[in-house]
């Protein structure tokens, strides 16, 4: 099982008379909710590598890139990694992608097995909060959102939110002996103007400690969103669904 994220390249034109915004990354694993607060420019890529801590909860180490673009709006580029640091054999949640954003809003990037990834642009968060709707498109922008279907036994849930034409990345790993398990899922979403079909690149991967049937699935397809694509590796069955946010 790869379970080493591809790196961003964040890369953008700086405005140098932009005033700062402020991004919050909050992480949680069911149980705690971790965040951190980043103070941003615009087209500036503002990085923590670091602790972070929860109430009652052990201490994880969190990496957080971040590049926020005006562009129709803004887009926001993201990496996050929360684990338990070097050496550890805790569970990792690692993605990165881009998303586009309104300030004041937030949004479920990542919702994978037990955890979420949660990003806000200039207020507060909602993740480990009550009674909060959890938005994954606020402001109608031109987000999809991809989930990823396991039937069956060990089967799992994971969904992430992408902007049109951007690469997402997801894995959910754990490590056993020496040896790296669990779920990861890449895609790309891309669609013309209208709300037609779109096409969908897609690479899915599930290893499991237990030495249960695991799958490497990948390709590309044009498919209708809001309409499951069912894909098949030995006896497990993978839906795929793509949901537009236009």
């Amino acid at each position: 099982m790869r379970y080493l994220i591809i790196v961003l390249l964040l890369a953008a034109a700086v405005d140098a008379g932009a005033k700062p915004h402020s991004v919050e990354v909050r992480v949680s694993d069911g149980k705690a909710v971790y965040l951190r607060t980043l103070s941003v420019e615009t087209g500036k890529q503002t990085d923590y590598v670091g602790p972070v801590s929860s109430f009652g909860a052990p201490g994880r180490m969190l990496l957080a890139n971040v590049l926020l673009n005006e562009d129709k709006g803004f887009g926001l580029q993201y990496q996050v990694e929360l684990s338990g640091g070097k050496g550890s054999s805790d569970p990792v949640i690692q993605g990165q992608g881009e998303v586009s954003i309104r300030s004041g809003k937030s949004a479920r990037v990542i919702e994978c097995g037990v955890w979420t990834v949660e990003v806000s642009l200039d207020g507060t968060g909602t993740l480990g909060k009550k009674n909060k709707a959890k938005e994954w498109n606020p402001g109608g922008s031109d987000n999809y959102r991809l989930t990823a279907t396991v039937r069956g036994f060990n089967g799992r849930v994971c969904r992430q939110i992408g902007r049109n034409r951007t690469q997402g990345n997801v894995v959910d790993g754990s490590v056993s002996g020496d040896r790296k398990f669990g779920f990861l899922m890449n895609s790309i979403v891309a669609s013309g103007a209208g709300s037609g079909p779109v096409n969908l690149q897609y690479q899915v991967e599930q290893s499991l400690a237990d030495g249960s049937e695991g799958f490497q699935l990948q390709g590309e397809n044009t498919v209708i969103p809001g309409v499951k694509l069912p894909l098949k590796s030995g006896s497990r069955i993978i839906d795929l669904l793509v949901e537009s946010g236009k």
